[in-house]
């Protein structure tokens, strides 16, 4: 409901009148009040920014200053809650001078508005902190598939000056992973294998779900990338290890499996070659006429060899080989034939001790 206008040439009275007519009809809180901030009118709405039934200091200040400028001013206050309220309240206040030293103060209560921005941005702070906190890597793309958000410490070397504003493809060879970060579906935990900034091998778990607009179309992705690079590394390590010591056992047993000190070598070199792949195995005792082998070197352009040592000293050798349909023999087969010599070594120190026991018998050669 609107008030009437007061017309041109109006007494204060007349004035007056008009502005009480107006506080009471209007909807957001309205006061008249007089050139010392004195409340004259008050409508109930009003009742929120009035304290005790009195302006506020900072309000009555504002009546003043209102009256001294002879101009109209808007201006936004913070208010102290009332007992029993939550918080403070804040109000976008518009003064009008009048005539016969009156000022008319009309509100807009924003405090659910103020409310609102405030616990957005601390939304926004949480999850700024979060993401700072978090070893994950937090992402979001846009329906270009171009980086418009990533967490601050960046994802394995690249940093978050380098991501944002970057596409996936352009960041990372592999084109099973670059679509990860623009799923149109959702994805859960799927653990894929990358490169790193440094070209090294990366392991990541992606967890993505797909945005859309206001009319469900698909607009972006966001995500979270895990990095278990480590993990994997220490799980291969310990695999490595356990094929290692595997070896070790089934060199151990087949040599024990057996009496005679040659057959004892020959199951060594067999139980090298089923662990290897190798085409052909050799052992040979420092100082003895023993040297058993399996299989043939003819056209095997790979080798591995290594000396076994007994309290320090030579006492034998071991030769692997193996064609090049096989390749060559890689890191891990190093590492497992490392492994295994110091066991063989052992073995070789009782096949030498057994030939001085014995008698000397000639060294057999099994194709």
């Amino acid at each position: 409901m609107r008030s009437a206008q007061p017309k041109e040439g109006h007494t204060g009275w007349e004035f007056e009148a008009w502005a009480r007519a107006h506080v009471q009809s209007t909807l957001s809180p309205a006061v008249l009040a007089s050139g010392d901030g004195s409340v004259v009118a008050a409508n109930q709405q009003a009742q929120s920014l009035l304290d005790g039934g009195d302006l506020p200091a900072i309000v009555r200040a504002l009546v003043i200053d209102t009256r001294l400028a002879d101009k109209i001013q808007s201006m936004r206050t913070n208010l102290p809650a009332h007992d029993g309220e939550g918080g403070a309240r804040r109000f976008d206040l518009t003064l009008i001078p009048a005539p016969a030293g009156l000022v008319l103060i009309v509100a807009r209560d924003s405090t659910l508005e103020a409310n609102m921005l405030n616990a957005l941005a601390a939304s926004r702070q949480l999850f700024r902190d979060v993401a700072l906190c978090s070893t994950d890597f937090a992402f979001e793309t846009d329906v270009s598939t171009y980086f418009t958000y990533v967490s601050p410490a960046g994802l394995l070397g690249f940093s978050a000056e380098e991501l944002h504003g970057s596409r996936p493809r352009n960041i990372f060879d592999d084109a099973k992973v670059t679509s990860l970060f623009s799923s149109k579906t959702p994805v859960c935990e799927q653990e894929v294998w990358t490169n790193g900034k440094s070209g090294g091998d990366a392991c990541v778990v992606v967890t993505a779900k797909p945005m859309h607009d206001s009319q469900g179309a698909w607009c972006g992705t966001r995500g979270v990338v895990h990095d278990i690079t480590s993990l994997r590394c220490h799980e291969r390590d310990i695999a490595k290890v356990r094929a290692r010591e595997e070896l070790a056992q089934a060199v151990v047993t087949a040599m024990r499996s057996q009496v005679e000190p040659r057959r004892m070598l020959l199951a060594a070199c067999d139980a090298l070659c089923a662990a290897t792949e190798a085409d052909f195995a050799s052992i040979s005792v420092e100082g003895t006429k023993h040297c058993v082998t399996i299989g043939t070197d003819a056209g095997s352009s790979h080798r591995m060899t290594a000396d076994s040592n007994y309290h320090g000293a030579k006492n034998g050798s071991i030769v692997l080989a193996r064609n090049d349909a096989k390749g060559s023999f890689n890191e891990a087969e190093r590492s497992l034939l490392a492994g295994i010599v110091p066991h063989l070594a052992v073995a070789i120190a009782l096949v030498r001790l057994l030939t001085h026991l014995g008698p000397e018998k000639p060294a057999e050669i099994v194709t």
